[in-house]
């Protein structure tokens, strides 16, 4: 619990911001198929069942989204998808959504993990 409070922790110091990505409002799937969730309103239980390419989208949209705002991401979308995966299994992550994880993964992607 105490790595995962440093871990937010840290991403409002550096000033993280992914609470937007990719803002529309529900339903959670168009008619043509993307994901039109954001970031935020992205469950665990829903990255569960989310298609992989829909998967892949909205972690390229965030990301996208981080760089525009200056962040530095020497990481790609596998290894930020991966990541989340491993992170909604840890005890304790069900009731975080995808911006968290891929917070929690982006604050690892510095330690060089």
């Amino acid at each position: 619990m105490k790595k995962i409070i440093g871990t937010l922790s840290l991403a409002v110091v550096l000033g993280l911001s992914i609470t937007g990505c990719g803002q529309t409002s529900s339903p959670s799937t168009s008619s043509q198929g993307v994901w039109s969730k954001t970031t935020t309103q992205t469950t665990a239980q829903d990255w569960k069942t989310i298609p992989a390419d829909q998967k892949k989208s909205l972690v390229q949209k965030a990301i996208t989204d981080w760089k525009n705002e200056g962040t530095t991401v020497s990481q790609d979308d596998t290894y930020y998808i991966n990541g989340i995966n491993t992170y909604f299994s840890q005890s304790g992550n069900e009731s975080k959504n995808v911006a968290q994880a891929m917070t929690a993964v982006y604050i690892i992607s510095l330690s060089g993990k």
